[in-house]
This record gives structure tokens, sequence and C-alpha cells, in this order.
């Protein structure tokens, strides 16, 4: 008996909020062919990503993760992905065991720069360049700058 109007159409292709294929894509973190694109063009700052996710995780199930940090190591990204249970709640790094785990993010840096470093993870070169994400038919390019924002986002159409 309830209706909540939400940011996205689902109706009209034409609409400029319709939400299609290409914006399911670009937010499909497994989605192989951009992890591909992801990780050459991470050549020169060397990409590596550290996670983390609750054993009880109600909006990101564990397994997805699992899966998630497989595909990126599969593509050639040193992934490491930490599953929290509940033993592992300090009240300092990891403040409750669910969905982002009341996380310190400058502690989780903190701990985890060192096997960044180790997995090779620097800074990039790469300011004023982009990297382009083709869908269906839309493609998304994000460049980096050296000032803020620092990183830029665009859509174009692919054809």
């Amino acid at each position: 008996m309830c209706h909540v109007d939400g940011a996205w159409s689902y109706n009209h292709r034409r609409d400029r909020n319709f939400y299609d294929r290409n914006r399911d894509l670009i937010r499909d973190t497994g989605y192989v062919r951009h992890l591909q694109i992801m990780a050459a063009n991470a050549q020169d700052s060397q990409l590596a990503i550290t996670m983390v996710n609750a054993t009880n995780d109600e909006v990101t199930a564990p397994d997805e993760k699992e899966r998630q940090a497989a595909r990126l190591n599969a593509a050639g990204v040193p992934t490491k992905l930490q599953l929290v249970q509940a033993q592992d709640i300090d009240g300092v790094l990891f403040r409750e065991h669910a969905h982002s785990l009341g996380l310190s993010l400058k502690r989780l840096f903190t701990r985890d720069i060192v096997w960044l470093r180790e997995a090779g993870a620097r800074g990039s070169s790469r300011w004023g360049g982009s990297v382009d994400y083709p869908c269906v038919d839309t493609g998304y390019r994000f460049g980096l700058t050296s000032a803020a924002p620092y990183v830029t986002g665009e859509v174009f159409e692919l054809f």
C-alpha cells in the first residue's frame, strides 16, 4: 500500500534519469571488462586494493565480496579481503558487526599501508590522464587532476 518515488526512471528510455544496462554496468564492481581496463591503465601506478566486510553484512553478502576479490586478483589487481567476524570488533578499528563496521578509514589505511606498499601500490603519475569504460551504447570517462576534486567524470555516447 506504499509507494516511494525514486531518483531513477525505469519506463522511459529517453528520460535523463533512465536506469538502463549502461548505468548498471558502470556500478558493477565485478564487471570483468572494466576490471581489465582498470588493471591495464594502472600499470604505471601499480594499483592494489584492500577490502573489509562484515560476515553478517545485510547490504553486501560476504560471498559477493569474495567473488569481487577473486575477479580483481584474476584481472591482475592485487586484492586483500578481510571478512570481519563478531570477535574482531575491537571498538577502535571496527566498532560494530554490521554493514560499514563503524569503520575508521584512517585507521584502516594506517593498518593496511604496509600491505599496499608490499603489493606494489604507489601514487599515480597520470595527472591529466583519463580512462574510458565502455558499456552497451554509452561510455564513462574518468580523469585525474592534481587539484580538487581530483577525479572528474563524463558520460559519452559510443555510437
